[in-house]
């Protein structure tokens, strides 16, 4: 609602070359954003489109999880389908023309998620490796390897530019492994080294991120468009970065922070009121 009416005020660019903004959102757009159904019409923040996938991502768990119960069951069937979707996301990709918003491929990403699974099968998979199953180590490794496809298709895109994308994929990857591996170590119980000043700036930002991430396109766009003309690249950068952290900051405090627990609280009294009214076999799940 904060960013809609900051695009009201007009502060907002549009940018249609990077299919950013090309219609500005409505009222209806809002209502949409608001279920996280945005992908129907005009996401007002690009980022939201993540919050969706983690919607979708968390009934899909439900579900499986009423039908199969918890434990290797699930982790078994959730790896499973999680690299039978990519199997199929790939085949959709390779009859999806270029150029078009619609196509095959964005329809089945849609529905199934499919390129998002491995990151949340990943996470699944090394919280079972976390609690004792070493077993999870070949799996671990072939959800890596999906992880890295799936960064690779993002990076470089289609055949034709594969020489121009080839760069920025080797170095996409080279920090995706590095990261796989100091995860992998802190899973098997290797913590990350404590670093004066730095750990603390870090775990600072991190306590923030969340606003952050929810505000900083908007409103980066609108301050680089207020800077781009007047202002070198990067400073504008440099202003952009320092200038959404703070309003962040701000909103983490004034609002994220400050109503957190109460959201929480409802959510756990209709969760409770959920439990009474279901079956026993999924009421005994439910509690767990």
């Amino acid at each position: 609602v904060v960013l809609f009416g900051v695009g009201l005020l007009g502060l907002v660019p549009s940018v249609p070359e990077a299919n950013y903004r090309e219609i500005a959102p409505g009222l209806l757009d809002v209502g949409l954003n608001l279920i996280f159904l945005g992908e129907l019409g005009q996401w007002i923040n690009g980022s939201f489109w993540s919050i969706a996938v983690e919607v979708k991502f968390y009934l899909l768990v439900g579900v499986l999880a009423a039908f199969v119960g918890r434990g290797a069951r699930f982790v078994n069937i959730f790896t499973g389908f999680t690299l039978a979707m990519i199997a199929l996301w790939a085949v959709s990709s390779l009859v999806s023309p270029t150029g078009q918003r619609i196509t095959a491929e964005s329809v089945f990403e849609l529905i199934t998620i499919a390129p998002c699974l491995p990151f949340f099968a990943f996470g699944i998979l090394a919280r079972c490796r976390q609690t004792g199953d070493k077993s999870m180590r070949g799996l671990l490794s072939v959800m890596a390897l999906a992880m890295a496809f799936v960064l690779s298709r993002h990076c470089v895109g289609t055949q034709d530019d594969f020489i121009s994308g080839s760069l920025p994929l080797i170095g996409t990857l080279s920090v995706f492994f590095a990261l796989i591996w100091l995860f992998v170590r802190f899973v098997d119980g290797h913590h990350l080294p404590q670093v004066p000043v730095i750990s603390a700036a870090v775990a600072s930002i991190g306590f923030v991120s969340y606003s952050w991430y929810l505000l900083h396109e908007t409103l980066g766009f609108s301050i680089m468009a207020a800077l781009g003309a007047h202002v070198p690249s990067g400073v504008t950068l440099l202003v952009t970065i320092v200038g959404t952290y703070a309003i962040a900051w701000l909103f983490a405090q004034g609002v994220e922070w400050r109503f957190r627990k109460q959201f929480d609280a409802l959510a756990l009294w209709i969760m409770n009121q959920l439990a009474r009214v279901l079956p026993i076999k999924l009421r005994n799940q439910f509690a767990e």
